[in-house]
């Protein structure tokens, strides 16, 4: 009988390995953008043509390699990198990327024109399938110039899957993007089909990033440093109350661009609330140890692994909060975060829709909801005065259905700590005497439907008091359409800046609108 099970020929092995690296054009991309890069380069050129897979050139000013640099670059398994073993635990560039250039080699043709400034010319040399069909001097400057031909020409099934040019050339602008993020101090340029695409010249990080994603953008960030031991979380991230329906988020991990699971939970963890309908934007930037991270964890470098995960996750998270103050501030530098000089107990207040408390700010406009703001206030007194209660002058009877009975034996210790007194009162009755002490009376329609909101935001609460206790503090906020008197508006406002998160309510919508003088102006066309 014919065996099922055979042994896959070298060229096919390498052609599998050659898939994993070389995913599409824009791989082929970063993969050059890295080595210039590691080469020193400070001016690197990008240039495509149609969807990337007739050619692709990337030129860089970098230090070059000389002919049998060139020659030995191609082959598969090679670095300059990496001697020993213990190194691939020591990555402090780019690192192991033994396959990148002889991946490529593999499913293109590949033409390398490379000067070193310490020889007269340069050397050109062409391959195509592991073959070095030519090589001969070349005029060039120092640096290096890398044209792939005809990508996946041995790889058509690859070939077929590729998209069209607008969305190969999108993912190849992503590649040029992050990779100008990391190095601002590096000019970057893309030309598709001799057109200039990007252009951004040499800068620093805040400078790069007006120039991507615009002013808008960026004032909507704050910059934010913190360092523990040889960690650095640095970066520009969404100021509390500047979340956006559509945002853009960069991780970048010692210079490399990463999708991050820990990262991007533990940013949005800082700012205390579940993300929903909208989320922070940022730019941030992770530096460790080497020895810290494996970043050969994934084929492309796109994933790493952490020796220690719960400790980069509180180090992003106290960066964060102490970077934009979202705890540990006093109600006074809570109002410079917001605004200099801006006194709620003396600020112009008035209200719009019995809903909604607009505050005249010295640089612009706050709008803020009356009701998820004094929830925020009365969830984080609820949390405070655990256990305060009021005794009921006529206790309430409760009859529960089952659904009802479960939920209250579930929530009765939670509902205690948070000042209820309830005591049997009979078969699936319950008497309640007394009540927390934010609450101002509690019928029996009110309790069985906090009971029933209990029940709906289960899954989604973080524990079962957190959970109560936002439930409680809603019920003893001021509603939406309530009528509020200009001191009374004053007085919440002064009271919302003196809470650890005044820039949400407790179950994570915002509390404020901020507009400034420059964003009215715009919108009026001036």
């Amino acid at each position: 009988m014919e065996s099922r099970i055979i042994k896959l020929s070298e060229d096919i092995i390498a052609k599998i390995a050659a898939g994993e690296v070389i995913e599409r054009p824009a791989s082929c991309i970063k993969e050059l953008i890295e080595n210039a890069i590691d080469a020193g380069a400070t001016t690197i050129s990008c240039e495509v043509k149609g969807n990337g897979v007739p050619e692709l050139k990337v030129i860089d000013d970098g230090f070059g390699m000389t002919q049998n640099e060139i020659e030995i670059a191609v082959q598969p398994h090679t670095t300059s990198k990496l001697k020993t073993e213990k190194d691939l635990f020591n990555i402090k560039n780019f690192g192991f990327r033994g396959e990148a250039l002889a991946s490529i080699c593999k499913v293109a043709e590949v033409e390398i024109t490379s000067r070193v400034a310490s020889e007269p010319n340069g050397n050109y040399i062409k391959v195509r399938d592991d073959q070095i069909l030519e090589k001969k001097p070349a005029s060039r400057n120092t640096g290096t110039t890398i044209r792939i031909k005809d990508l996946f020409c041995s790889m058509p099934a690859r070939r077929k899957f590729l998209k069209s040019a607008p969305v190969e050339l999108k993912h190849i602008i992503n590649v040029i993007q992050n990779m100008a993020l990391v190095y601002p101090n590096v000019e970057f340029t893309l030309t598709h089909d001799d057109k200039e695409i990007i252009k951004f010249p040499k800068s620093d990080l805040k400078h790069r990033i007006l120039a991507m994603l615009g002013n808008d953008f960026l004032s909507s960030l704050a910059p934010i440093e913190h360092k523990v031991l040889d960690f650095v979380f640095s970066g520009y991230l969404s100021k509390p109350f500047s979340f956006a329906e559509h945002p853009k988020q960069f991780i970048f991990i010692n210079n490399r661009t990463c999708r991050d699971r820990i990262i991007r939970r533990a940013i949005e963890n800082a700012y205390a609330v579940p993300m929903k309908e909208k989320i922070p934007s940022f730019v941030v930037f992770l530096k460790v140890p080497p020895e810290f991270i494996d970043v050969n964890v994934h084929p492309r470098k796109e994933e790493v692994r952490f020796k220690d995960e719960s400790f980069i996750y509180n180090l992003i998270i106290n960066g964060i909060r102490m970077g934009l103050g979202i705890k540990g501030f006093t109600g006074q530098e809570k109002y410079q975060v917001l605004e200099e000089d801006f006194d709620p107990k003396e600020c112009e207040v008035w209200q719009l829709h019995n809903s909604y408390i607009f505050a005249q700010t010295p640089a612009g406009l706050l709008i803020v909801d009356q009701h998820a703001a004094h929830e925020r206030i009365m969830f984080e007194r609820v949390m405070k005065e655990k256990g305060t209660s009021q005794k009921l002058l006529f206790p309430v009877v409760a009859e529960l259905t089952e659904i009802e009975l479960k939920f209250l034996i579930e929530y009765k210790d939670c509902l205690i700590k948070l000042g209820f007194e309830i005591e049997e009162f009979g078969k699936a009755t319950y008497r309640i005497t007394a009540i927390p002490s934010v609450l101002k009376e509690c019928t029996v329609p009110e309790f069985k439907s906090l009971l029933s909101e209990l029940q709906e935001n289960e899954a989604i609460s973080e524990d079962k008091f957190t959970n109560a206790a936002k439930r409680v503090a809603c019920r003893a906020s001021v509603m939406a359409g309530t009528i509020m008197k200009t001191r009374e508006m004053q007085s919440l406002l002064d009271q919302l800046f003196h809470t650890n998160n005044p820039y949400f309510c407790p179950h994570g919508r915002p509390t404020i609108i901020k507009l400034t003088r420059e964003e009215l102006e715009r919108k009026f066309g001036r």
